[in-house]
């Protein structure tokens, strides 16, 4: 068992981690929303969510940054990810929830020097408060663990299998409610474990999706970790500091 190495690359790693993710995303925008904002609203909303964002300086020494903080408008995930109407299905709702448009603030992607843990945040602005409840109730479900593990047995595990490369082979993703120790009050979440087997050496990564909520806005947060664990006090941390923030 080999833990000082990813299997197939980071680069391999980033795309199937990104499907993951995706599939994340469909649970993240299925809540209801009423009309669309003025672009100038929406603007001053995504500028609102980049000033909660995480930064470098929030993280110990010896994390680097790649890339910057982007913002977008864009729908919701579902038709990005095999198996998303699956999703959709098993958890009850409708296409025109799980393609909701959210103005969202991005950060870079932050990560250790051997690329192990990786941590990205984003921060969603609801219309009111009243939905993004919806959304929380949405995300916090019981049904989430079960209807994600199910969808993941299906055309998502095989396209993370082609993002990792030739010879490489994933075995059963499984999903589950997060640890509440690495939870902060407010916050909830699930997290995803995904084993991939790459020229003979084999390792879990785990990714942790936490979903912050306060007032109308949602801090999602992906910490993704390769063999061991995310750090459980860092996680908390971030997390803190996010909702200080909000």
């Amino acid at each position: 068992m080999g833990t000082g190495s990813v299997p197939g690359g980071s680069g391999r790693r980033m795309a199937w981690v990104a499907l993951v993710v995706c599939g994340a995303a469909v649970l993240a925008s299925a809540v209801p929303a009423g009309a669309s904002g003025t672009s100038a609203k929406v603007k001053t909303q995504e500028a609102q969510a980049k000033q909660t964002l995480i930064v470098h300086s929030d993280f110990p020494s010896g994390w680097s940054v790649q890339g910057s903080v982007t913002t977008s408008d864009s729908t919701g995930g579902s038709a990005n990810f095999p198996g998303g109407d699956q999703l959709i299905g098993c958890l009850g709702l409708s296409h025109y929830l799980a393609n909701l448009a959210t103005p969202t603030a991005n950060s870079p992607t932050f990560s250790t020097k051997q690329g192990l843990d990786t941590v990205q945040e984003s921060v969603n602005i609801f219309p009111s408060t009243k939905v993004a409840g919806e959304a929380r109730a949405v995300i916090s479900s019981s049904k989430v663990p079960g209807c994600m593990t199910t969808a993941f047995q299906g055309p998502a595990k095989q396209s993370i299998a082609n993002s990792a490369g030739q010879g490489a082979s994933v075995g059963t993703i499984t999903v589950a409610v997060a640890n509440p120790a690495q939870l902060i009050p407010h916050a909830s979440g699930f997290t995803i474990s995904v084993p991939i087997t790459d020229h003979r050496v084999s390792l879990n990564t785990h990714v942790d999706i936490v979903s912050i909520f306060k007032g109308s806005s949602d801090n999602q947060f992906v910490f993704t970790s390769v063999g061991q664990a995310f750090p459980t006090s860092l996680e908390r941390h971030l997390e803190s500091v996010a909702y200080g923030r909000t």
